[in-house]
């Protein structure tokens, strides 16, 4: 019997509830219109950025590996490097993350206006737009406010920020080993380019940079090849200096020396628009719940009202 009374007040209550919701539906559409409309003008306002892509693995130079890890207690003592791929990678995600490199990427024609200064992208042109309070591209001259230094053109520590907060993003799938970078931008043009440009940059820097190692390693290892009469050690010796004329063969014959491209980067077609039809989709959704909210509010306040009076 208790149960009955209770389920005939539950049903009477969502009774009562349908009713008021439905009674004020004009109230609901008015609330939900207002808000979804707000959203879409906010969404047409936002600025539409694009997205280039990249997949990479590291080249894994096994035989060279191999050579050197084989006598890696003599390469150790002469200290030689002895690398996985895996420290490959950290090293180049580490490389393409930091402050050295953006400045070394700023000494690129437009890479700094682009990075600081863009405005908008005009898609029938294909070309960026700078803010005219900034920078004029036509005499390539910044024109903002001077710093603390008397200049007006940013610092690389200052493009460093947005390089790593706005346009970068990096990481290496665990499961695969392969590195995934993106570059987001207002021009999908330069989101493409300047990606290219990461990728060759990274791998010119580290090609140069184990070459120089290899050839001061090589100049120590003939060096100490003379000087010793063991023949054991001759011997480890003589294996260290055919790995290190390996790193100098496959740094001359491999553009993409760390960096193998597995998905290159491409001109994106179409914006990251998607979050705009979300912020239109979850205002309307979101506006109708208010709408509901103020109609049942309303309609319990002045019920209460009705009663105490």
């Amino acid at each position: 019997m208790n149960e009955e009374i209770l389920n005939s007040e539950e049903e009477i209550d969502l009774r009562e509830l349908f009713k008021v919701l439905f009674d004020g539906k004009i109230l609901i559409a008015l609330v939900a219109s207002i808000i979804t409309f707000s959203s879409v003008i906010y969404a047409l306002m936002m600025t539409d950025y694009y997205k280039s892509e990249a997949v990479m693995s590291v080249r894994d130079n096994s035989e060279n590996k191999n050579l050197l890890s084989q006598f890696g207690g003599a390469a150790s003592l002469m200290g030689l490097n002895v690398s996985s791929t895996d420290d490959k990678a950290s090293q180049t995600i580490q490389l393409i993350q930091s402050r050295k490199f953006i400045k070394h990427l700023l000494t690129f024609e437009n890479i700094l206006p682009s990075i600081m200064a863009a405005k908008s992208y005009d898609i029938s042109s294909k070309k960026l737009l700078f803010d005219g309070d900034l920078y004029d591209s036509k005499s390539k001259n910044w024109i903002g406010e001077p710093d603390e230094n008397g200049s007006a053109k940013p610092s690389y520590l200052d493009a460093h920020g947005v390089y790593l907060n706005d346009l970068l993003s990096i990481s290496q799938d665990k499961n695969t080993g392969f590195i995934l970078i993106d570059i987001k931008h207002l021009s999908p043009v330069f989101a493409k380019e300047f990606l290219e440009l990461i990728i060759r940059e990274t791998n010119t820097i580290l090609r140069k940079k184990d070459l120089e190692e290899s050839n001061e390693a090589l100049m120590y290892l003939t060096n100490e090849l003379r000087k010793t009469s063991l023949v054991e050690l001759k011997e480890s010796i003589k294996n260290l200096i055919e790995a290190q004329l390996e790193v100098q063969m496959m740094s001359k014959i491999n553009e993409d020396y760390v960096l193998v491209e597995i998905d290159p980067p491409f001109i994106p077609e179409r914006g990251l628009s998607n979050s705009k039809l979300l912020i239109v989709i979850f205002s309307a959704i979101f506006g109708s719940l208010l709408g509901g909210v103020i109609v049942l509010i309303r309609h319990y306040f002045l019920k209460e009202k009705l009663i105490e009076a």
